[in-house]
C-alpha cells in the first residue's frame, strides 16, 4: 500500500551529511547532519514574500540553491518535507489507494493535472492524503538524484505520537506557522483530530481553538494545550490562549544530535518537525 516515496537515480559519493529541507509557499528551512560525528552542522532559513503558486516557489527555491554554497555538494539522503493545506487524513480501513482524488476534494481544490499521493503513519492506524509540488521533486531530482519527500503533518502527528501523554486526558498540540496554525488532538497516543486554521489575528486564533475543544467535548480547564512552532511566551497567541486554557505550556523536541559550536540551537519547541525529521 506505500507508495513509491523515494525518487531515486544512482549515485556513488562516501558522504555521511543528511539534508533535511522544509518548504511551504511561505519559506525555505534546510539542517544537515554529520552523521559520522551526530552533529547538526548546518541550520538556516528563508522567508518568502509574495508566493502564491508552485512555479514563483521554485523561482525562489531556485535562487536559495544558487546562493547557498552549502547545498551544492552530495549528501547521503535528502528528505523534503512540504507544508501545505493540500491534505486529508483518512482511516486505513477506509482507504483504498484507488481513491485518493475523494479524500481531498471535499477540502482542496484539485486541479486535473495535479499528482496526489500518501503517507502511512507507522504509529496509527492513518493515512495522510496529498498533493506535493511536483515542479519541486523535478527540481531535487536534478541536483541530488535520490530523494525522499513527505507532509509536514504525517511527521508531526507521529512525532507528538510518540512522546504524547498515555494517560486519559486528551492533550491538544497548537503548531503555529506565519498566519496558520495546525492542531493536532491525541488521546492514549492515538489521532483524535488534525486541522489547519487560518488566522490574521489573536481573536481568530482562540476562537477556531476553543471551537475545537467544544467540538470534541473538552473542557478548558482540565486539558493540556502545547505550543509548537513560531511562538514565544510574550506573543498574542500564547497569552490569549492563558487566558482561557489553564494549562498552557510548550511541546518540546527530542533532538537526537549534537549542535555544532557556532550554532545557536533554537528553542526546545521551534522547528519540532524539521529537527526531529532525521
Amino acid at each position: 500500500m506505500t507508495p513509491p516515496k523515494i525518487i531515486n537515480r544512482n549515485i556513488e559519493d562516501n558522504t555521511l551529511l543528511e539534508l533535511s529541507i522544509q518548504l511551504s509557499l511561505g519559506g525555505l528551512s534546510f539542517c544537515i547532519l554529520d552523521k559520522s560525528i551526530n552533529t547538526l552542522v548546518h541550520y538556516t532559513s528563508f522567508p518568502f514574500h509574495e508566493v502564491a503558486t508552485p512555479n514563483q516557489l521554485l523561482d525562489k527555491v531556485k535562487r536559495v540553491f544558487a546562493s547557498s554554497l552549502v547545498l551544492q555538494q552530495p549528501f547521503q539522503k535528502v528528505k523534503i518535507i512540504y507544508v501545505n493545506e493540500l491534505n486529508s487524513f483518512v482511516p486505513t480501513a477506509l482507504f483504498s489507494d484507488k481513491n485518493l482524488e475523494d479524500y481531498l476534494k471535499f477540502n482542496t481544490k484539485v486541479l486535473p493535472n495535479d499528482f496526489i499521493t500518501f503517507d502511512v503513519l507507522s504509529n496509527t492506524e492513518m493515512v495522510n492524503v496529498y498533493i506535493p509540488y511536483v515542479n519541486i521533486n523535478n527540481f531535487i531530482f536534478e541536483q541530488y538524484g535520490t530523494f525522499e519527500y513527505k507532509h509536514f503533518a504525517s511527521l508531526l502527528v507521529n512525532s507528538i505520537l510518540n512522546t504524547a501523554p498515555s494517560d486519559e486526558q486528551a492533550a491538544v498540540y497548537v503548531y503555529v506557522h506565519d498566519q496558520q496554525f495546525d492542531v493536532v488532538v491525541v488521546k492514549q497516543r492515538k489521532l483524535q483530530l488534525f486541522n489547519t486554521f487560518k488566522h490574521t489575528n489573536k481573536e481568530d486564533f482562540i476562537y477556531h481553538l476553543l471551537f475545537v475543544a467544544e467540538q470534541l467535548g473538552l473542557n478548558p480547564d482540565k486539558f493540556p494545550l502545547y505550543f509548537l512552532g513560531d511562538v514565544k511566551k510574550d506573543d498574542d497567541l500564547y497569552e490569549i490562549a492563558y487566558t482561557y486554557i489553564r494549562n498552557v505550556d510548550f511541546g518540546k523536541r527530542n533532538d537526537i544530535f549534537e549542535y555544532k559550536e557556532e550554532l545557536a540551537p533554537p528553542t526546545d519547541h521551534e522547528d519540532y518537525v524539521l529537527l526531529n525529521s532525521f
